[in-house]
């Protein structure tokens, strides 16, 4: 009974449960690859360096004993399996949200599963299909490595790929959100700004109302959070640069928190250094991109800016522009602050002369 009670469980599905249920296998994967190797050492089959590295072409004297061959094949099949799972995690969508596995989850379950990282398991399956990687290529023959399909060059590529897809992913809501706004305004013919000036007008005037009704208190608090599109593209860059910083600032942290204690690990951390500064960069370009497309939107939303350029002789309509011209303004000047904070940030995370 307790076997099918067991079986009848709903199984976890959520992205941080299958990042580590594979983090987890590959790391028993490249725990018995270590104990291989150091039996290879032992046997004087290869050489290994003061912290366990294997050392290049240490083992080209011995390529035909059965021993390593049999070893060589057990390494080169790890291999693939490891580089294999990666890039399946890494290029795979998520089971409960659209888009890549990732922290930022909006499915059912969310809470549930919070509490499971995706980020730092995907930056350590990455970095041990490197370390295994690197093995291979010091002990396996050439013609037998399983990195002629996966090198190190196309896992840093798809690791800042899918660097790339998570900034989009967790921006999509924000822009989807202001790109519906626009559909919306375009139908009626007018501005983004006229819809919103239209919504503030009307909080306005229900707040006039609920406050002149000393029984309606609650009420009049409620309506005073009614509306939550009041500077919509400020709101879009704002979740944009703030994701692509949250994404930049660990990746920057382990790239300058390398330090290199042998020849072995000097390449390896070379890659790993790599590896965060191109995901930077991508993260850094992907966020300008969407936040140009953003800043583009803004000026082509707002009536005011419009009708500034157009000469009118009616007093109303100028005085009804120069409080959207207002309140533009104050959106821009928000804005303005938070792509000036980001770039002080971004000069930081992203060096010029990388590694």
């Amino acid at each position: 009974e307790e076997q099918i009670q067991a079986d009848d469980k709903i199984k976890d599905y959520s992205d941080g449960k299958i990042v580590q249920d594979c983090l987890g296998a590959v790391e028993r994967i490249f725990g018995s690859i270590g104990v291989l190797v150091s039996r290879l050492a032992d046997g004087g089959l290869i050489l290994l360096d003061d912290q366990g590295n294997p050392q290049g072409e240490s083992s080209k004297d011995n390529r035909d004993d059965v021993y390593l061959l049999m070893a060589s094949n057990c390494i080169a099949k790890a291999s693939g399996f490891i580089g294999h799972q990666c890039f399946t995690l890494l290029e795979g969508d998520s089971m409960i949200d659209d888009g890549p596995l990732d922290d930022y989850t909006r499915g059912q379950g969310e809470e549930e599963h919070h509490s499971l990282p995706v980020q730092p398991c995907m930056a350590r399956l990455t970095e041990l299909t490197l370390r295994i990687l690197q093995t291979e290529m010091s002990i396996v023959a050439p013609g037998n490595c399983s990195s002629e399909e996966i090198s190190s060059s196309s896992l840093i590529e798809a690791y800042a790929d899918y660097q790339r897809r998570c900034v989009r992913t967790r921006s999509k809501p924000s822009i989807t959100s202001l790109a519906e706004l626009r559909r919306i305004a375009a139908s009626q013919g007018c501005y983004v700004s006229d819809i919103l000036d239209e919504e503030r007008r009307r909080q306005q005037f229900d707040t006039g109302i609920h406050l002149g009704d000393d029984d309606n208190g609650e009420d009049s608090e409620s309506c005073e959070g009614g509306t939550a599109r009041g500077q919509p593209h400020a709101q879009a860059m704002t979740v944009i640069l703030g994701e692509a910083s949250s994404l930049m600032q660990p990746l920057a942290a382990w790239r300058d928190a390398l330090a290199p204690t042998s020849e072995g690990d000097n390449e390896l951390c070379l890659q790993i250094q790599r590896l965060c500064q191109e995901s930077v960069e991508t993260l850094d370009n992907e966020a300008q991109t969407l936040a140009t497309t953003v800043g583009s939107w803004f000026v082509a939303d707002q009536s005011g800016l419009a009708n500034l350029e157009q000469s009118t002789e009616d007093d109303t309509h100028t005085r009804s522009d120069l409080l959207s011209i207002e309140s533009s303004l104050e959106e821009m000047a928000f804005m303005c602050q938070v792509v000036a904070r980001y770039c002080e940030f971004s000069k930081q995370m992203v060096p010029s002369n990388g590694p």
